[in-house]
């Protein structure tokens, strides 16, 4: 009554429907994880290209409203940053970043005050400018490279609002 014919074929037919379930269950990872990436990756062009209007987190602006603590170009804002940061104003040196950062970098320039580094960190910030090239600008923003070493660059980026430019990463 059992016929090894028809149950070999079952259990070649369960062997074969088990490794299409798999090749299946990979196909739909791989779908799903190439997915997520192409989502993922578009949040991170729209935090890149994105409304220069509104925050990391939406609700605040990259540049406040009525703010003039900026240069009429980049050159000139990064100018007047380092004429704030020399001085040790570091409230006003922190102004110059978009306004997200702003906290951010003033908590730093301090904590560089207290661990005695702020003049290297000055240096740092000296040859950065006399050795940056313009890498792209337009009407919204503005990228420098500045070479570290040969196999190290750095993006500095400023972005612009109606009348003033403000440091986005440095």
């Amino acid at each position: 009554m059992n016929n090894p014919a028809i149950s070999g074929d079952s259990r070649r037919s369960n062997g074969f429907f088990r490794k299409n379930w798999i090749i299946t269950i990979i196909f739909g990872v791989v779908a799903l994880s190439a997915i997520l990436g192409m989502l993922n990756f578009s949040g991170i062009l729209k935090k890149i290209q994105g409304d220069k209007t509104a925050g990391e987190n939406g609700s605040e602006p990259i540049i406040a409203s009525g703010d003039i603590i900026g240069g009429a170009t980049p050159e000139e804002t990064y100018d007047l940053f380092m004429d704030a940061l020399k001085s040790k104003d570091f409230k006003l040196a922190s102004r110059y970043f978009v306004t997200s950062k702003q906290e951010s970098w003033e908590k730093t320039f301090i904590a560089s005050e207290d661990k005695g580094i702020t003049d290297k960190l000055i240096a740092e910030f000296e040859k950065a400018r006399a050795g940056w090239l313009l890498k792209k600008e337009d009407d919204k923003s503005a990228t420098y490279i500045y070479k570290v070493s040969s196999d190290i660059s750095v993006n500095i980026i400023f972005v612009k609002g109606d009348k003033i430019w403000k440091i986005d990463n440095l």
